[in-house]
């Protein structure tokens, strides 16, 4: 399996890995006090974990994904309010693609309003023989679409 991940409509080209995907529903416990009945659950927030990406460095993909990350910082800055032009960064609609062996789409997540929370680069070793890798970490606010 592979997946491809797009932003906005920006190939950021294939990955290897995406960890992270999921939701978790809150809930709070209710207890009355003498009851001996089951207690009751009240609903709280819906939150979805980080999604975590990963790939061998490669061209031109990875050229994209810094240049993506360049754009993202420099509109990033502008809510620390120093006055720099350009539009504050609020999110963006990350899509990944799950494909098969031969490429064809198996389905597809929309992280809406995605921030990248993290980016790291390759350990480099000239003593090492490892495939250099670059990771993305992904926050942002659910990928259920609102109906």
């Amino acid at each position: 399996m592979r997946f491809s991940v797009r932003v906005d409509g920006l190939s950021l080209g294939g990955w290897s890995s995406c960890r992270g995907l999921g939701m978790q529903f809150g809930a709070r416990e209710i207890v009355e006090g003498g009851a001996v009945r089951p207690t009751d659950l009240l609903p709280e927030r819906v939150s979805y974990s980080a999604v975590m990406l990963e790939r061998a460095v490669s061209s031109p993909d990875s050229d994209v994904l810094q240049g993506w990350l360049r754009d993202v910082a420099a509109r990033w800055m502008t809510h620390d309010g120093t006055g720099t032009s350009g539009t504050p960064y609020e999110g963006q609609d990350v899509d990944i693609r799950l494909q098969d062996y031969r490429g064809h789409e198996v389905t597809q997540w929309v992280l809406h309003k995605a921030y990248p929370k993290e980016w790291s680069g390759p350990d480099l070793s000239a003593d090492s023989h490892a495939v250099a890798l670059e990771r993305l970490t992904l926050v942002h606010c659910g990928f259920l679409e609102r109906r």
